[in-house]
């Protein structure tokens, strides 16, 4: 354990993650979805984050535009002015099938705007982008924003994760796939060494596979190391991973926090 950093996350990292911000009932990553979900008090906002052609990082979650705004392209090879000319309301449908939120003037946020204009929010972020010099990039921005303190940082690519850690190696991070997989394979193995990671940010099951269990939960407890679970709609689940001991449930529903939780975890 000795050789681990950041196995703790900061304080506050537990509770409800409003995924990519309200994403259930606002179109996601957009700075008013963000807005909506503190209003409905979550701990932790989740979003995502890409690198423009011009050096500007914004939170998306794929890296074109196409299902989430009324343009097309890859973020990477779009200017920050040609991304924010985009409707980011225009293909989010409600249950009748409705746009609502088409020409509201919502559009894809950068990462800048979202922790300003959010200032005592903590943010869990995921870097997305894979180009060469993203990481880079996404420290300085994060370092600008004066973010320390308040943010966990994520990746599911290996090399990403790696980049990570080192070009902002005072952030925690989460764990990567392949470390994930590793946990996995090294659940009842003595000698298995954890990455220096504050998190375990998995879904509860994985193509029929169950991933949380009680095995699972205890092991983590046992090092250290948070489980936050994504993405859970279902008041019922997301009660049974609570008494679990998992410290945080990752939904696209905050506004249903009241009925998924036990009292303790929402007094937190």
């Amino acid at each position: 354990m000795a050789s681990r950093s950041f196995n703790r996350a900061p304080d506050g990292f537990e509770g409800c993650f409003g995924h990519r911000g309200a994403a259930g009932i606002f179109p996601e990553n957009t700075l008013q979805g963000f807005l909506l979900a503190a209003r409905f008090g979550v701990d932790v906002v989740e979003t995502d984050a890409h690198v423009t052609r011009d050096g500007r990082v914004v939170l998306c979650h794929d890296p074109t535009v196409d299902r989430t705004t009324d343009g097309q392209g890859a973020i990477a090879q779009m200017t920050l002015a040609e991304l924010q000319s985009l409707d980011a309301g225009a293909r989010w449908t409600d249950r009748d099938g409705s746009a609502p939120f088409r020409g509201s003037g919502l559009c894809v946020p950068t990462l800048e705007e979202a922790l300003e204009a959010l200032p005592s929010q903590r943010f869990n972020i995921e870097l997305k982008s894979d180009e060469p010099d993203a990481a880079r990039v996404f420290a300085s921005a994060l370092d600008r924003c004066g973010a320390r303190g308040r943010v966990v940082l994520a990746a599911e690519d290996g090399a990403v994760m790696a980049a990570l850690r080192r070009e902002a190696a005072w952030a925690p991070t989460s764990f990567s796939s392949a470390e994930v997989f590793g946990f996995i394979s090294g659940l009842h193995e003595d000698n298995y060494e954890p990455p220096p990671a504050c998190a375990l940010q998995v879904p509860d099951v994985f193509n029929d596979f169950e991933v949380v269990t009680e095995a699972f939960v205890a092991r983590a407890k046992s090092l250290e190391i948070a489980v936050h679970v994504w993405t859970v709609n279902d008041p019922a689940v997301a009660r049974r991973l609570v008494a679990m001991g998992c410290e945080a449930i990752i939904t696209d529903h905050p506004e249903r926090w009241s009925v998924m939780a036990s009292p303790a975890l929402r007094a937190r």
